[in-house]
């Protein structure tokens, strides 16, 4: 017996005859002797990440990495790799969509010549020889700003949570600029809540080519949030809550962030076109909005931590933050002064919406030299009430 191994290109089917030769002379073909079929069973490409838009000369320029997994995160095989046909670009003027395919790039850009001012929402997607496209998870704008966009929604197209990222913010995705050596995601899960909270929700930076949580890896600036709330239809009444309408929202539901110890009250500002509450944050953490009733009034609402805090510590405890509604947009400061009353620093504040911010203190002067340990009074001062207390600075 003889034995032939031939080489078998995947995806495509070979025929084999036979011809027998000697001193004779050469034979016939003999009949087909084997038909053979070597298939790839090709798997959905993940996501795309990575991506990119920049502008110049009339064009939109994106860029992103190379799809190296699958959507079950199994790295793509050799063959696999050799089977990634091409990238599939979309393009909308929503966020929302319509989409519509404006081209397909073999390589990781592509160039979209546009001529005039319209912002423009692209996404791109993998596609493979088996003709499996990935999800989409990325929406990029032309917009000044360059938002990258994330959204999920609850499956029947009903948006559940969105985060619209700065380019500014957005350095913490990108592998050349997160000092990660790779690509980072954002993971957005939504649980229900129990009576009187409308829903739970997990923002975690995982690692592209394994899943990996980061945990303390925050955006590099203000990221906006959105977490949308749906009303039942047979009560109309918010859902998770106990008969609360939706025209009551902007007076009762507020964003909670979890910060490992305990929920530190972030505010939000409701948007009632669109049944959802909209709030500014740098970090990704574990956020609820809850049902609590707001305040009508410049309101001290909560410190971060309760009352000692350290400047050489770890999170929460590293600095100390007064948080505060201010329903009526008044003109706010908080001074620090030592117990005999000499005045330490007044402290800048952040707006997590047009309402609600918080001042913080990292325990220096107006110097910007570290003071001594020890207890020290806050006073916040607006429209013409005065909210006093101690901190507690520990070394």
């Amino acid at each position: 017996m003889v034995r032939w191994t031939f080489g078998k290109d995947r995806n495509s089917d070979r025929y084999y005859w036979l011809k027998t030769h000697n001193d004779a002379g050469t034979s016939g073909f003999s009949a087909v002797i084997s038909n053979t079929t070597f298939r790839v069973a090709y798997k959905v490409p993940k996501f795309v990440a990575g991506l990119r838009l920049e502008k110049s000369g009339g064009k939109n320029m994106l860029s992103w990495s190379a799809v190296t997994r699958n959507s079950d995160n199994s790295e793509l095989t050799p063959a696999e790799l050799n089977g990634l046909d091409y990238y599939r670009i979309y393009r909308s003027t929503s966020p929302d969509g319509p989409w519509n395919v404006i081209g397909t790039a073999s390589g990781r850009s592509y160039e979209d010549g546009v001529s005039d001012n319209t912002v423009y929402y692209y996404n791109v997607t993998a596609v493979n020889k088996g003709n499996n496209e990935g999800e989409n998870w990325f929406t990029m704008d032309s917009s000044d700003n360059r938002n990258t966009i994330i959204q999920i929604d609850d499956g029947t197209g009903n948006p559940e949570v969105k985060i619209i990222i700065p380019y500014n913010s957005a350095g913490i995705l990108y592998m050349n600029d997160n000092g990660y050596q790779d690509d980072l995601w954002v993971s957005i899960i939504k649980t229900p809540g129990e009576e009187d909270v409308v829903g739970y929700y997990e923002v975690r930076m995982m690692k592209y080519a394994d899943d990996k949580v980061l945990s303390g890896a925050d955006f590099n600036g203000d990221v906006q949030y959105s977490f949308y709330y749906k009303v039942d239809p047979a009560t109309g009444y918010i859902e998770n809550t106990r008969m609360l309408l939706p025209e009551q929202a902007d007076r009762f539901l507020g964003v909670y962030r979890h910060n490992g110890i305990e929920w530190v009250f972030q505010g939000g500002k409701i948007d009632t076109t669109h049944n959802c509450i909209v709030f500014n944050s740098q970090k990704g953490d574990r956020y609820a909005v809850r049902v609590r009733e707001r305040a009508k009034e410049f309101t001290l609402r909560q410190l971060e931590p309760k009352k000692i805090f350290t400047p050489y510590g770890e999170e929460p405890h590293k600095e100390m933050r007064f948080y505060f509604e201010n329903p009526e947009l008044k003109e706010a400061k908080c001074v620090i002064f030592t117990l005999r009353g000499r005045k330490v620093t007044e402290l800048s504040k952040k707006m997590l919406s047009d309402t609600d911010g918080y001042f913080y203190w990292d325990g220096k002067d107006d110097n910007n030299e570290m003071v001594s340990g020890g207890v020290y009074i806050y006073q916040l001062e607006c429209g013409g009430k005065r909210i006093n207390g101690t901190v507690i600075l520990a070394k």
